[in-house]
């Protein structure tokens, strides 16, 4: 079973390869452009974000390990995250939405690793590289290989409107289905990383 669930992903990359070249390419620039963004933030802007960051840390110092918030905030918004790219891509409408979301998560990730460089220099790296990047070593391959998957259904819902008339796109949507539901283990993954793993490194890295 999980060796015929493989085989129609490696599949599915295959056929879609250029669109995951084109989604991962976009994914790469709105990180860049959000590295960049920060550098053209006036020093006020700069000084309101160091605060809100720090009192984050504190609030995230006070909270004992055990303490499942984190967990129901980051899986929350994770899995809305998902929730919103799989709608998306049900409908006709969903393909330029679905880019724009791709683009706004890789904004996210370069300008918070950005801030955090600058305003900590190497200690920041340390917390990016121990509190970001872990979790979006699963996070980023699941939001652009669901934003593919999306894209290839909304892409197909207009064909099927248009050309196939009416034609059952049951198949499709069971294959789109297979897909969100491994996304999901995926990114329960990465939530317990980031709820029960990320905030001890921000009481190890003392930057503040």
């Amino acid at each position: 079973m999980i060796h015929r669930v493989w085989l129609e992903i490696h599949k599915f990359i295959v056929t879609h390869l250029l669109l995951f070249i084109f989604i991962t390419v976009l994914f790469s620039i709105s990180v860049l452009f959000g590295a960049i963004v920060v550098q053209a933030l006036e020093n006020s802007q700069k000084t309101e974000l160091y605060l809100y960051f720090n009192s984050f840390l504190s609030y995230i110092g006070q909270l004992e390990l055990s303490d499942n918030t984190i967990m129901v905030e980051a899986l929350g918004r994770n899995l809305k995250h998902l929730g919103i790219l799989w709608i998306l891509g049900l409908s006709v409408i969903g393909l330029p939405v679905i880019i724009a979301m791709v683009f706004i998560k890789g904004f996210s990730i370069g300008f918070t690793v950005a801030f955090l460089i600058e305003q900590y220099s190497i200690k920041g790296l340390q917390l990016a590289i121990a509190t970001i990047l872990p979790q979006n070593l699963i996070i980023v391959p699941v939001t652009i290989f669901v934003g593919v998957a999306g894209i290839v259904f909304s892409i197909q819902l207009i064909q099927n409107r248009i050309i196939n008339e009416g034609k059952s796109l049951f198949a499709r949507f069971i294959q789109y289905g297979i897909i969100i539901a491994i996304s999901i283990l995926l990114i329960v993954l990465a939530s317990c990383y980031e709820a029960y793993v990320a905030p001890n490194f921000f009481r190890f890295i003392e930057i503040i």
